[in-house]
């Protein structure tokens, strides 16, 4: 699975692993639930590459989209929220104590 993942793969791991701002500014603290278009605006240098990046993080277990396509802001058309997995935080925990 290491051989998969690139920087870029880790990067967008540790943000899933927050909450998003749209999320946390309406008061949700603790939800972890990210699209697209907020992944983009959290790190813009991941907007282009965000999908292929978690098709990978799916393919291994450590982040899920749901089957649901939710509305993205201003006009964006559909997109499927994703989240990090219990073993994506379990394995972001391992790679920090390797660090």
């Amino acid at each position: 699975m290491l051989a998969d993942l690139d920087e870029p793969h880790i990067r967008l791991l540790r943000l899933l692993s927050t909450t998003p701002e749209h999320l946390e500014s309406a008061g949700y603290a603790n939800v972890r639930q990210w699209f697209p278009w907020s992944i983009a605006e959290a790190d813009p240098g991941l907007a282009e590459t965000a999908y292929a990046l978690l098709l990978v993080l799916e393919r291994h277990g450590l982040a899920w989209g749901t089957d649901e396509m939710y509305h993205a802001p201003n006009g964006r058309g559909m997109e499927n929220q994703y989240e990090i997995s219990g073993y994506g935080d379990w394995f972001l925990t391992r790679l920090t104590k390797t660090e």
